[in-house]
């Protein structure tokens, strides 16, 4: 995401990341944010709601994990879309499960395509309650990320 983005961005990463000294000194060079898995992390969500707020741009995996279940995704994307009222640009990476398949310990030389799609205005979902404007928002990013999965299984 950060070859395929002209602007300086900033991530949400897992926290059990950090653990290592060198990978995390490496995170940080990322602008990454610690994030606590599993839970409202209330801090990391308040520092990328700030950094939002400052016209940063945050990139985060919104089924929580790389190549993980596109069926249901967590909520805090539509949460920081709604809470900034910022766009949010879906994308969709194809080919990470080859340069790093699960399990491995490094990284394999092959292609990554990194499809983006339709800027998604959060403000055009706002019809609700919070909970509902929210749940609006995951459900669109999940539609507007699949049809870039199935975009990418007929590009060339």
């Amino acid at each position: 995401m950060g070859a395929a983005s002209f602007r300086k961005i900033n991530f949400l990463a897992r926290e059990s990341l950090f653990k290592n000294y060198f990978f995390r000194k490496f995170l940080r060079s990322l602008n990454a944010i610690p994030l606590v898995r599993n839970s409202s992390d209330f801090r990391a969500l308040r520092c990328a709601l700030a950094k939002l707020k400052q016209n940063k741009v945050i990139v985060l995996f919104p089924q929580g994990t790389r190549g993980g279940d596109w069926q249901r995704i967590k909520g805090g994307a539509g949460f920081l879309a709604h809470e900034a009222n910022v766009s949010i640009i879906p994308a969709y990476i194809k080919g990470t499960d080859k340069a790093l398949p699960r399990g491995a310990k490094f990284i394999r030389f092959c292609p990554i395509v990194v499809y983006f799609g339709q800027r998604i205005i959060p403000s055009e979902f706002v019809k609700n309650s919070k909970k509902e404007n929210i749940q609006r928002i995951n459900a669109e990013i999940l539609k507007k990320v699949k049809e870039l999965g199935e975009l990418s299984t007929i590009a060339v």
